[in-house]
């Protein structure tokens, strides 16, 4: 069974940055769930921090990209080019 949408909060790894910063995100999939982190690059996006230098970020799965139980995983790169350590999971479900 797959879903059609998964929607991620990631707000808090963009918390605490300048404001007006582009941040790219990378989403990840691990179909097998058997680790916390992502195997497969399913997207990718972009996101502006507003003038706190917040920002946060929501993404739609593509039906059939990720099946139920896997885990869903982002990155974040600066724009100084440095990335983040993986998100915490979320299971699709």
């Amino acid at each position: 069974m797959f879903i059609s949408t998964v929607v991620l909060d990631v707000g808090t790894n963009l918390s605490k940055s300048k404001s007006g910063q582009i941040f790219t995100l990378q989403i990840f999939s691990d179909p097998s769930n058997d680790k916390d982190e992502g195997k497969t690059l399913i997207g990718q996006s972009s996101v502006s921090t507003d003038s706190s230098g917040n920002g946060s970020f929501g993404a739609v799965v593509a039906y059939g990209v990720a099946p139920v139980g896997a885990n869903i995983t982002v990155t974040t790169t600066g724009p100084g080019g440095n990335t983040s350590e993986f998100s915490d999971p979320r299971t699709v479900g």
